[in-house]
């Protein structure tokens, strides 16, 4: 097995994402390795979704679960996060959700960890 060059990872995610909705991380490896796999290549789920976010049109949708809420990096593609928060009706100052603005992971409500992501991909973006 061989180890693919980013450029050819990205166009079969382009390429994929044009055709169909992928619902999880695993499926679109299983996806993206069928494609590959002619060519003696493999690729991971992981390296998959840090290239995908990379493309532009392509959104990708983080699914939280309840875990341990991040400090500074993304627990997605370890960017730093923002985090917004509000003020309740006697003023103290709560934490209403952490946000990545590079891959769109929102982590709020105590749901932290990510569970599931989804991808898709918008001509108009």
């Amino acid at each position: 097995m061989h180890i693919p060059k980013n450029d050819m990872v990205k166009f079969f995610i382009k390429e994929t994402l044009l055709h169909q909705k992928i619902r999880s991380q695993k499926e679109f490896a299983e996806v993206i390795n069928k494609k590959l796999s002619m060519s003696d290549y493999v690729v991971s789920g992981k390296r998959i979704r840090s290239l995908a976010i990379e493309i532009p049109g392509v959104k990708m949708r983080v699914n939280t679960r309840k875990g341990k809420q991040p400090e500074e990096n993304c627990p997605v593609c370890n960017n730093d996060i923002r985090k917004v928060y509000t003020q309740n009706l006697i003023g103290e100052k709560l934490l209403l959700r952490i946000q990545c603005e590079k891959c769109g992971y929102v982590g709020k409500n105590d749901r932290w960890a990510p569970k599931k992501y989804e991808f898709e991909y918008s001509r108009f973006y």
